[in-house]
């Protein structure tokens, strides 16, 4: 664990590709979603565990399936199919993995959400060109909105009983996956564009937020008859801290995400108002962290020059579960730079002694997280990634240069060994991390009988969702296959005649008169011609 404390704060610059003792970063060149002459736009990746697979939403309308391939010191990704529709023409801005995936949500342009499944033969309701295709996945519903908007980003229960969406419009919309295509709640607390969505791992809490610098927090109620969520708390922007507005903001989705344990909610493109003289200290490494509190934030309690200016200081807000008052702690972001999206790590890691006091953000816990930020500058245009863990301040590694446009996307794989990202250049990078920068996992340590005893109790958790995603699975197969039922009853056609063989055809009497047993030749009629 020593190098880890070493190379706390470690920089490397990409562009293209780059590789040192702690990181390897490949930006993936290849046609990912092709118009012809150039890759359009990835808005979204999403990558499921079991399957080891990953999916992008595109620019071209299209959602596609890539195989993540680990090879030696590199990823491949394969192509396995196409989501594309024949009617829709505008972007796909979205595109979700269902819990055991076997489903696919997708959200378009026009307020359109469709939900893909896969069959074993191509069908006449598939759509693109399958003869490339590995697999053959068809429109299993599209689901109605009450108002159409564009759909900025849908997101699955854990449960996989409810899918969420949200809209450029501001509604925040639900469906019941089993009850038909009707929405069954629209949350109307934003004003205009929503473009985040988060539900923790255990399918209570919903976060939101949007351009129009709120923040909604949501409960789960579920009776006997019905779910519904409820408001908690919707946080608007004031003088000293919220969200960054939309015309400061470089990119167009903004990506909370609930640590795994579900303790933490991480909310990029925040901001802190801080006087300027507080800035340039902290950038010269003056101390300005109050260690009383162990919280990493600028202090903004100094009110002796009351003229004096402000400036933004651009980070990520972190809020403890069901406390969403205010958050608990500030990560900010290096000068100049704004987070657009974050992600974390899926793994739990042994728990080392912080180098210095001042640690501490995420409260006295047994074991460590990791997760990545994702930011891009606002006067060089420089896209970078922080790599942070739970319990020191500084990151642990710094990428920058990784892509050309804003980041739209950002995730770990299974082993946290690797980070993707997506782009608006419509492009993907890996970046690969050396074991020894994130540690030991817990799985692996002796000892830490705290932390497994409460990561047991959460996998429990977890286990009893997952077993309620394969129930609606399975009542899922149960309506199709009524469905098809219905449909052969509905039109069913008798099946032909067997074709006689050729040696049938060969020796086949001819036609029989009805009303004599002999058989009869027609005879040629002779049409009289008058003679002159």
């Amino acid at each position: 664990m020593s190098n880890l404390r070493k190379r706390q704060g470690e920089s490397s610059k990409f562009s293209g590709q780059v590789e040192t003792a702690m990181v390897k970063a490949v930006t993936v060149e290849q046609r990912w979603h092709w118009s012809g002459t150039a890759n359009q736009g990835i808005w979204e990746i999403d990558y499921h565990q079991g399957t080891g697979k990953m999916v992008t939403a595109g620019d071209d309308g299209r959602a596609m399936i890539w195989e993540v391939v680990p090879q030696d010191g590199h990823i491949d990704f394969e192509y396995v199919s196409s989501l594309a529709k024949a009617t829709i023409v505008n972007g796909c801005n979205t595109a979700k993995w269902s819990p055991t995936g076997s489903l696919i949500a997708t959200g378009y342009d026009g307020g359109i959400v469709s939900i893909w499944r896969r069959t074993k033969h191509p069908t006449s309701t598939s759509h693109g060109d399958s003869r490339y295709n590995k697999e053959h996945w068809v429109n299993f519903k599209v689901l109605k909105l009450p108002i159409p908007s564009d759909v900025s980003v849908v997101e699955w229960s854990p449960d996989q009983r409810t899918l969420l969406a949200v809209t450029a419009g501001g509604p925040t919309l639900i469906w019941s996956i089993t009850e038909g295509t009707v929405c069954k709640q629209a949350l109307q607390d934003h004003q205009y564009r929503a473009c985040g969505l988060a539900i923790d791992p255990f399918s209570t809490q919903l976060c939101t937020l949007g351009d129009d610098q709120r923040l909604c927090f949501y409960n789960r109620n579920n009776s006997q008859t019905t779910s519904q969520f409820v408001t908690l708390k919707v946080m608007t922007s004031d003088f000293a801290k919220g969200l960054v507005d939309q015309d400061k903001f470089r990119g167009l989705v903004r990506r909370p995400t609930w640590s795994p344990d579900g303790m933490f909610l991480l909310v990029p493109s925040a901001y802190q108002s801080v006087k300027k003289s507080i800035l340039e200290q902290a950038l010269k490494g003056v101390a300005t962290i109050k260690k009383k509190r162990k919280k990493c934030h600028i202090d903004l309690e100094d009110d002796d020059d009351q003229q004096e200016e402000y400036t933004e200081l651009h980070g990520c807000l972190v809020f403890l579960r069901e406390k969403y008052d205010k958050a608990s702690a500030f990560i900010p972001a290096p000068h100049g730079h704004t987070p657009i999206c974050a992600a974390w790590g899926k793994k739990f890691y042994e728990y080392i002694k912080p180098c210095s006091a001042t640690s501490e953000m995420f409260g006295a816990l047994p074991y460590r997280m990791v997760y990545a930020i994702g930011s891009r500058c606002r006067a060089t245009k420089v896209n970078s990634v922080f790599i942070y863990d739970t319990v020191h301040v500084n990151p642990l590694i710094v990428v920058n240069n990784v892509h050309q446009m804003p980041m739209t996307g950002l995730l770990f794989s299974n082993d946290d060994s690797t980070i993707i990202s997506s782009s608006r250049d419509g492009y993907v990078s890996t970046i690969q991390l050396n074991s020894e920068l994130l540690g030991q996992t817990i799985d692996a340590a002796e000892g830490h009988e705290e932390a497994k005893d409460l990561l047991s109790r959460q996998q429990e958790m977890k286990a009893h969702l997952a077993d309620q995603a394969k129930k609606v699975d399975e009542e899922l197969k149960e309506q199709i296959r009524s469905i098809q039922k219905r449909n052969r009853e509905r039109f069913s056609i008798a099946s032909p005649p067997k074709a006689a063989d050729s040696s049938e055809a060969k020796t086949a009497t001819p036609p029989r008169d009805p009303n004599v047993n002999v058989l009869v030749k027609k005879k040629k009629r002779i049409t009289p011609v008058p003679i002159s």
